[in-house]
């Protein structure tokens, strides 16, 4: 990690859990601020954005961590983030032997779109002012949300499964090249709940 004085943010190549903003978090396990060091880089970058980066965020980013590739980074952020990630989804990440390590859900700050290749919304629209220089293509998920169905944990293993399969063919079309295919056309519009 280098620190870049001029914004004190520490820049990073980021590759799971674990990127601090340096004056912020003396010690802590914070993720709130992020800035992709892309000088000369060819990784791809991946943001997946949600509501409230409470659930559906937090899942894709940790199946994004566990099946991709060294060379693609993966980041999660909400529109307006909740207070804590849910237990529910916590718990059933459990289950598949992977960690959502992180307590806070992140908030989106316009410098997380610097170096985006690729911009996953899940169910939040794009007329968001932070979006407003997106130069990233756009993904668009429609994954429902387990807690508008209730605190019964059966609802948040299904909205698991569907993000875990969303995330292995994003992973898979990153691979192979055909990626492209998800992308949005200007004239799709995908109406979201």
């Amino acid at each position: 990690m280098e620190e870049d004085a001029a914004s004190c943010f520490v820049t990073v190549k980021c590759r799971g859990p674990g990127h601090f903003s340096s004056a912020e978090t003396q010690g802590k396990r914070i993720r709130e601020t992020l800035v992709f060091d892309v000088e000369g880089d060819l990784t791809v970058r991946v943001l997946f954005v949600s509501p409230y980066d409470a659930i559906r965020g937090p899942m894709a980013e940790a199946f994004a961590l566990a099946y991709g590739d060294e060379d693609i980074d993966f980041f999660s952020a909400g529109l307006v983030p909740s207070g804590f990630v849910r237990p529910q989804a916590l718990s059933v990440m459990e289950e598949m032997s992977l960690e959502v390590s992180w307590e806070h859900p992140r908030y989106l700050l316009p410098e997380h779109l610097i170096g985006v290749d690729y911009l996953v919304t899940i169910n939040c629209e794009l007329d968001e002012p932070r979006l407003a220089y997106l130069t990233a293509e756009v993904i668009r998920w429609k994954v429902e949300n387990p807690l508008s169905k209730g605190l019964d944990v059966n609802f948040y293993r299904k909205s698991r499964d569907e993000v875990e399969a969303r995330v292995r063919d994003l992973v898979e079309a990153l691979r192979s090249g055909t990626v492209e295919e998800m992308v949005e056309k200007p004239e799709e519009k995908v109406e979201v709940s």
